[in-house]
């Protein structure tokens, strides 16, 4: 089971390009033989008549999971949903812990492959949409439990020209011991110019995390 979800980690990675609104992640990378599986939901409509992206409904419904590859490495997968349009995107990632003491610091890249509904026919089509590639790297620092992040987009789709996007992540865990909600506030920062913060709440189960 651990070598296919390693295996689509590394598939993942490489062939996505993800605009996912969420890390829902901490610094520190989980252990060998450490898995998580989380759901996650980002309730907001915030990005409406993007120029370059067309008009986006952004209520994003996530499916995430991570483990542990080898020492101070992890990588996960992200399977994200917009409901009732029928789109969304898959993402992977690998993390890498770059320090423990004091605090936790890691360096985390992101590949992703999205695809959002446009209105260029003056309304909303279930065949109109914007196939969006993106990459992502990110800097986390913090612990387990409480952590902030900074990183940068870059953004390219088969109709529009390539763009780049800031983003600051802070985020809160509650240390339970198979279960734990997870909030974190993430803000985009100069997309065309424009700034949005959006606000996730997600639900993780580990095991094997001995």
């Amino acid at each position: 089971m651990k070598t296919l979800f390693v295996l689509n980690i590394f598939i993942s990675s490489i062939l996505c390009g993800c605009f996912s609104l969420s890390s829902m992640q901490s610094p520190k990378v989980l252990k060998v033989n450490e898995v998580l599986f989380g759901i996650s939901v980002v309730p907001s409509n915030r990005i409406k008549e993007i120029k370059k992206f067309g008009s986006i409904l952004n209520n994003e419904h996530s499916l995430y999971g991570r483990t542990g590859i080898m020492k101070n490495i992890d990588g996960g997968v992200k399977f994200s949903g917009v409901p009732y349009f029928w789109k969304g995107g898959i993402s992977g990632d690998i993390k890498f812990q770059l320090t423990e003491n004091p605090v936790f610091m890691s360096f985390d890249i992101e590949s992703s492959y999205y695809t959002i509904q446009t209105n260029t026919h003056g309304e909303f089509s279930a065949f109109d949409f914007i196939h969006i590639y993106s990459i992502h790297p990110l800097l986390l620092v913090g612990n387990e439990y409480v952590y902030f992040g900074a990183g940068i987009y870059f953004f390219s789709s088969f109709h529009n020209e390539n763009i780049r996007s800031y983003n600051l992540i802070s985020g809160i865990t509650y240390p339970g011991k198979k279960l734990q909600p997870r909030i974190e506030v993430n803000t985009n920062l100069k997309f065309e110019n424009r700034n949005f913060t959006f606000i996730s709440f997600g639900i993780e189960y580990h095991y094997n995390d001995k």
